[in-house]
């Protein structure tokens, strides 16, 4: 078998999306630590991310990346912060000059830009935070779904969350807390 390079989440969570550090908001989330996953030896130099949190509640799946330094600082020489879909589809929340004022954001399906209005909340500051809500995502209850975080610099990728594979992780049944209760 596989080693799981992360956590996975244990509750629902309930997340205001601001930005700012709240412990207890992310105590439940599974977390993937940003670090060279081939070891010591392949001298890959560590990029700006530190961690990658994830979780959900019944309707949106939330994401939440810790930087080396605060967001804002950290963000300002990125084109792109990119949290993307591998699975169930390919579809991608894509952030313009995500350490500026200047920021704007697109929600991809396919490639294609598809408008979603207030759907998805975004909130930038200490860390970046973000709600996506499933139905855009397109994923069932108890369907598996594979994403990853980019951040790009000239239409290149300068960091990626994990460097290789993706962050893999269930959409809760509407039980998912009785269940974990449980066990």
């Amino acid at each position: 078998g596989q080693r799981l390079a992360h956590t996975l989440p244990l509750a629902f969570l309930d997340i205001k999306i601001d930005g700012r550090e709240t412990f207890f908001e992310w105590t439940n989330a599974g977390r993937y630590i940003c670090q060279a996953e081939r070891g010591t030896m392949a001298m890959v130099t560590s990029g700006p991310m530190r961690d990658v949190y994830f979780g959900f509640n019944r309707s949106d799946c939330f994401v939440r990346i810790d930087f080396n330094q605060p967001a804002k600082l950290a963000l300002q020489s990125f084109d792109v912060l990119r949290i993307a879909f591998e699975e169930p589809g390919e579809c991608e929340l894509r952030i313009q000059d995500p350490g500026k004022p200047s920021q704007t954001w697109e929600w991809l399906m396919n490639g294609a830009p598809l408008e979603v209005g207030g759907k998805i909340a975004i909130g930038i500051d200490r860390i970046a935070e973000c709600s996506i809500p499933f139905e855009l995502i397109g994923i069932q209850p108890n369907q598996h779904m594979q994403m990853y975080v980019d951040l790009l610099e000239n239409q290149q990728s300068r960091d990626r969350a994990p460097h290789e594979g993706n962050i893999v992780f269930t959409r809760p049944l509407p039980e998912f807390e009785r269940v974990m209760w449980d066990v």
